[in-house]
This record gives structure tokens, sequence and C-alpha cells, in this order.
């Protein structure tokens, strides 16, 4: 399959964006390709960097994604927007998916904002998958795909051929470009690029402005992390590639096993620490937790131990969940170094779990178990 990825010069205007966008996109489209990404938050651009930002407000934005729509039906081509949305909570970082009919098929919203991007944007939360034409893919918005690996592994665990990746890297400043992709004292930008390909077994296809100081190269990347073609530094342009949808895997990213990654750290905390301070209870208290426990162990409908943690099954119905919260009372604080958990779900189940320091297994075995 033939994929785009399209780097335009920052935009001086609506009309400008709209021109690069259009004599890109058509380009694109003339090769063959069947999708065309274009850099993050193209229009109106990115902000707080050092470039001038054209005015941008719900009209503007309306009227883009109006003229972006009719460009991708027009010339038949699906594309990837970098595009500003004005919300009630702020501006926000998406990229707009849009068929080649001119349909939008849907948006990715930027969840996790570099620092310096809070002063201008909001996040927000949800993540997507796409599909246009059998391919399935991704999107990972610039920092996200740098800084946070879990966004691109989230699309390739449900079965993402690939993940674009919209950015801007560089700056406006003229200065001796960068010739050699992955180049040894190069910022780490393509190494990054790399990973996230190899380490999931799907293509990277990140995309850049075309930028006079150019940080990172608009790069496809293969699943085995090697890089398959980029654009030069700095020159507006397409790349067009075509890709195997066999190879995307996703053999490393389904390997994943997060059910092992439990907490196993052995507390700091001594075996002297487990030690109920009964004096905390008076004797009419110490009597109805008795009660409570006799309870307790006799309604426990399953349990068991899930890493350093026991859980208990119980009813979810108004009396088990008061007689709980009863007992939790006098537990926190005859038994300090205990911690509770309780969660209801919609089965008419409730689950208490209950962990502690080094050594509190047996505690639990002991005192909550019915043996």
């Amino acid at each position: 399959m033939l994929i785009a990825l399209a780097s335009p010069r920052v935009a001086r205007s609506l009309e400008d964006g709209l021109e690069r966008i259009e004599r890109l996109l058509s380009e694109a489209a003339a090769r063959g390709a069947s999708i065309v990404c274009f850099p993050e938050a193209y229009l109106p651009g990115l902000r707080g960097l050092d470039f001038e930002v054209f005015a941008y407000d719900p009209s503007v934005q309306e009227r883009a994604l109006d003229a972006l729509a009719r460009m991708s039906a027009r010339h038949r081509i699906a594309a990837i927007h970098g595009i500003e949305d004005v919300s009630d909570e702020g501006r926000r970082i998406t990229a707009t998916v849009i068929d080649a009919n001119g349909a939008v098929v849907g948006r990715q919203i930027k969840t996790q904002l570099d620092p310096s991007e809070d002063a201008n944007y909001v996040p927000d939360i949800g993540r997507n998958v796409f599909e246009i034409d059998g391919l399935r893919f991704g999107i990972a918005i610039c920092h996200e795909g740098w800084r946070y690996p879990e966004t691109v592994r989230w699309a390739a665990v449900r079965g993402a051929h690939i993940v674009f990746h919209p950015q801007h890297t560089g700056t406006m400043t003229e200065r001796p470009a960068q010739r050699r992709w992955g180049a040894e004292g190069a910022p780490y930008y393509e190494s990054a690029m790399a990973m996230r390909a190899r380490e999931n077994t799907i293509y990277f296809a990140s995309v850049n402005y075309a930028l006079p100081d150019q940080e990172s190269a608009t790069s496809i990347i293969s699943p085995a992390g090697e890089c398959l073609a980029h654009l030069p530094y700095g020159e507006e342009g397409v790349l067009v590639h075509d890709i195997d949808l066999d190879a995307a895997t996703g053999r490393l990213a389904h390997r994943w096993a997060p059910e092992r990654c439990v907490d196993s750290t052995p507390s700091a905390e001594p075996l002297a620490a487990i030690a109920c301070v009964l004096e905390r209870l008076d004797a009419d208290s110490r009597r109805r937790e008795g009660e409570l426990l006799d309870w307790f162990r006799e309604s426990v409908r399953d349990g068991e131990w899930a890493g350093t943690e026991y859980r208990f099954t119980f009813a979810s119905d108004a009396d088990s969940l008061a007689r709980i919260g009863e007992l939790l009372g006098y537990e926190r604080l005859c038994c300090p170094f205990l911690r509770f958990r309780l969660e209801v779900d919609r089965e008419a189940s409730a689950v208490l779990s209950m962990s502690g320091p080094q050594g509190v297994r047996e505690f639990i075995d002991a005192t909550f178990r019915r043996l």
C-alpha cells in the first residue's frame, strides 16, 4: 500500500496554508498514495515557538475543515490533518482523519502535552484506532511518540499496522542543516522513531514541518526499526512509500503481558511493623469487631492472592457493604499497617483488596481467611 507524508513550510495565513496543503496533497494523490499525513497543528501552526501563528477562531477552523474535506474529495485521497481545535475547555491539538470521499472519519486529540505546551493548550482523554482501505492505524502526536511509547503500543496491540506521528522539531533559525539520518550526536528524535517501530513490530511514520533548522526528518520506519525513506532536511515535499501490511505483525506488542507487572517489591518496613494496636479499641468495639470478623469469614464468596494483595469477593447488597465499611473502620484503627481497596462492579459483587508490608500475607491468611 502506498502512503505519503507531506512536509510544508510554516503557513503565513490560512490561504497560504491551504494552498501548500493542496499542492502537496495533490502530488501525493498523483503518485498513487491512498493516504497522506501532515504535521502537528499545521493550521494555524504550533503555538509558543519562534514563528507567528495567524489569527484563528472557531469560524476559521470551520472554514479550514470544509476546505480540507473538499480537497480530499477532489483528489480522491484520504488525509490526516494537524489542525487546532477551539473548544470550551481551551485550544486542543488534533489530528483529523478525512477519507477519500471528503467525510471526517474521526480525530485524535493530543492527550500528553509537552510541559512547554501547557500555557497554550489543554489535553484530552481517549485514544483511537482508524481504518482506511484496509490500513489500520493509530496516531501519536509529537511529544506522545517521543516520550510516551505507551501511546504507540496502545494502537499496536489493537491491530494497527502503522502509527502516524505528526510532529514539530526544530526552529526557524538558519543553521547548517543536518544531512545524515540518525547521525551520532544528533537529537534523539530519529532514534526514538526507530524504537517505536521496532519495539512493536509495526511501521512508524513521522512527519515534520520543513524548517530551516530541522531536528528530525520526515521519515517512514519499518517494523524492524530501519529507516525506509526520508525527505531531505529543511525541504518542502512529499514522501511516498509502499508498505507491506503483512510485515506489520505487531508481534512484540502482542507479547506485552501487563498482568505480570504486579508490584512485588519487598516493603522496606520491618516485620515488627505488623502488630495490632488493640488498645485503640474499647471493650465494646473489640467485641463488635470480633462479630464482624466472624461474619466476614463466613460471607466471602471467593478469594485469591493477586501478587502482593488478597482479593475477597462478596455480595454487594447494602447490608454487606455496610458491614464491610464498619469492619474497615475498626481495622484501620487497630491494624494501621493494612491497606484496603473496595471495588463494586455491575454484577452484584464487591471486591475488597487487602495488602500491607512484607510478611503481611501470613497475617491476612490467619485473620481474615476461612482456612
